[in-house]
């Protein structure tokens, strides 16, 4: 596999691009975490279950512990939700749309991320509870999301996120469905509004880093890259992944 091509496969230049801040989905990775680990707690003891205590002949009552339901675990949802920082509007929310999806669901065992019902979870979460994220609240995720560690983002960050608010409602941002036409207009506009505010040093040293895996011998090909790309394509569009590298010919010029 050629350099070209495996960097366009892995950052996906042709569809979502590359360092596309994840904007949206501001809870669903705490909450569907919360999903997966629902059994995790030792489920309750029954005082009013009897049983026989070991080495003897007693019938004294002892507690025996009682499966785990989704009612029992209310409690540690909507603790662990909180806990992750979450509006409790957001967590009554995300733990019906739990109720509903996994209700006949044996909690005595890990429910596997790859589960097919965590599809259907996450969708309704997007769909159901978005809304109940508050903006002042959805705002501060985005900037902590989009800025990360460095400050040297904050400028492009704050104008991303007006921007997106110029075109899309909160509950839009939240659930961050990137491939609706919404999104993919209110990016195409973002780009333009806030062209100029993303450091180019810092988007070429990202670019090339994850460009090159780690393997000196792509560096030369990879700064090549860059300069051809950025040629054609803003910083902005660069970086929040609606630049398309296939219309780029003068890659092939890069070795």
């Amino acid at each position: 596999m050629s350099v070209k091509t495996s960097f366009n496969s892995c950052l996906g230049f042709g569809s979502a691009g590359f360092l596309v801040v994840q904007f949206g989905a501001l809870a669903l990775t705490s909450i569907l975490a919360l999903a997966c680990a629902s059994s995790h707690n030792s489920p309750p003891a029954d005082p009013g279950a009897t049983g026989t205590i070991a080495g003897g002949n007693s019938t004294a009552p002892v507690a025996v512990a009682t499966a785990p339901t989704v009612a029992s675990e209310r409690g540690h949802f909507m603790d662990g939700c909180k806990n992750h920082g979450q509006a409790e509007q957001y967590c009554d929310c995300a733990f019906e749309q739990f109720r509903t999806v996994f209700n006949d669901s044996d909690l005595k065992r890990d429910i596997p991320k790859d589960d097919p019902r965590m599809k259907a979870f996450e969708s309704k979460l997007r769909l159901s509870c978005a809304s109940k994220v508050p903006e002042s609240e959805a705002k501060s995720r985005f900037m902590s999301g989009c800025v990360s560690t460095d400050s040297r983002k904050a400028k492009y960050c704050e104008c991303a996120w007006n921007a997106f608010r110029k075109q899309l409602d909160t509950a839009e941002i939240v659930a961050f469905d990137e491939k609706s036409t919404k999104w993919v207009d209110a990016k195409k506009k973002m780009v333009k509004s806030c062209k100029g505010t993303y450091p180019v040093a810092l988007a070429s040293a990202e670019f090339i880093q994850a460009c090159t895996k780690g393997e000196a011998t792509h560096e030369k090909y990879c700064n090549c890259a860059w300069k051809k790309i950025n040629h054609q394509f803003s910083t902005e569009e660069i970086v929040a992944g609606i630049a398309d590298v296939e219309q780029v010919k003068s890659l092939g010029q890069c070795r």
